[in-house]
C-alpha cells in the first residue's frame, strides 16, 4: 500500500501498476498543493485581522466615539473585524480549502487502499488454475466462462 503499483508490477501487470502509481502520485501532489493553499489563506486571513484591528485602534485615538465604543464592549473590535468584506471572503475561502483538503485526503486513501487490495488479490490468485473470462454472447450481452484443468489441484481434493 505504501508503494503504489509495486505489487502489480511484481505480478506482471505493468499497466495496472502505472495506473495506481499515477493515481496515487497525483492525489498526493494535489493534497500537498491544497494544504499549502489552505495555509496561505489562513495566513492572509490572520494578516487581514491584524490590519483591521490596527486600523481601528489607530482611528480610535482620534475618534472619541469609536474609543468609547471599544472601551464599553470587548466584542466591538471583533464585530468590526467580522464585518469586513475581505475578511468574510477569506473566511469562505478557508472553509472551501478545508473541504478540498478533506476531498484529497479521501482520494489519496482510496488510491492507497485500492492499490493494496488489488495487489493482495492478484498475489492470492496468481496460481489459480482456472481459466476465467468474459466474452460477447451470440445473441447479445456477455457470457461468463470458467474452465478448470482436467487434473484437480490439491486444494480442491
Amino acid at each position: 500500500m505504501l508503494l503504489p503499483g509495486w505489487g502489480q508490477l511484481e505480478a506482471g501487470a505493468p499497466t495496472r501498476a502505472a495506473v495506481y502509481f499515477v493515481g496515487e502520485a497525483a492525489s498526493v501532489g494535489m493534497l500537498a498543493k491544497t494544504w499549502r493553499k489552505l495555509a496561505d489563506t489562513r495566513d492572509r486571513r490572520a494578516a487581514r485581522r491584524v490590519a483591521i484591528q490596527d486600523s481601528v485602534l489607530d482611528a480610535a485615538q482620534t475618534d472619541t466615539i469609536l474609543a468609547a465604543k471599544l472601551d464599553s464592549s470587548a466584542v466591538a473590535l471583533d464585530s468590526i473585524v467580522r464585518a469586513d468584506t475581505l475578511f468574510q471572503r477569506l473566511g469562505k475561502l478557508t472553509r472551501a480549502r478545508r473541504r478540498q483538503r478533506e476531498d484529497w485526503i479521501t482520494y489519496t486513501a482510496f488510491w492507497m487502499l485500492a492499490s493494496g487490495v488489488d495487489a493482495f488479490v492478484t498475489a492470492q490468485l496468481s496460481d489459480f488454475p482456472a481459466d476465467v473470462g468474459i466474452a460477447p454472447a451470440a445473441g447479445g450481452g456477455l457470457e461468463f466462462r470458467a474452465s478448470l484443468p482436467a487434473r484437480r489441484p490439491r486444494w480442491l481434493r
